[in-house]
């Protein structure tokens, strides 16, 4: 009988030792396949919320190089990293678009002047002032001059225009 008990408690031993094995094993796999479904999620959380975005901001700053200023900013109204650089992309547009606006304004605004320079019935020469060393004027450059000028003096422009008055009056 002593025999019996003792070969079932070996038997039982054994038993229990496999039993523990295996849900040790289990445990393992289990424990691996969630650490494989959280690196999954955490993969696709991160591409979600970092990489998709950084593509995307990275693809208006080539449509912004381009020329293209008519292109979107995304991500405006995040509050990290990623809307930080959305929102610097999206000052580097507007200020591009306020450059365009005011190189359009200035190229009227000197079509204009030149339409009233041309047209002007009185002579008018723009001049530059030259100082000697200590500030006195000495000499001045024709920089600009209207047809009438060159009616009323004989001064052509293409020939005075850059030149000082000494060289072109001595």
């Amino acid at each position: 009988l002593q025999d019996y008990q003792k070969a079932k408690v070996v038997r039982l031993a054994g038993e229990t030792e496999q039993s523990t094995r295996t849900l040790a094993s289990v445990i393992i796999v289990f424990a691996f396949l969630i650490t494989l479904g959280a690196l999954v999620v955490t993969t696709q959380m991160s591409t979600r919320l970092i990489s998709q975005p950084i593509r995307s901001i990275t693809q208006v700053m080539r449509q912004l190089a381009s020329g293209d200023l008519s292109v979107k900013v995304g991500d405006l109204n995040r509050r990290d990293e990623i809307g930080a650089m959305a929102k610097a992309v999206e000052v580097f547009r507007n200020n591009a678009l306020e450059k365009v606006r005011l190189d359009k304004e200035l190229h009227a605004s000197e079509d204009r002047f030149r339409l009233l320079f041309t047209q002007m019935l009185e002579g008018f020469a723009l001049h530059e002032i030259i100082c000697d060393g200590e500030g006195r004027p000495i000499d001045y450059r024709f920089l600009a001059i209207n047809p009438a000028f060159e009616r009323m003096t004989g001064l052509k422009a293409d020939s005075a225009v850059g030149r000082r008055v000494r060289e072109v009056l001595p």
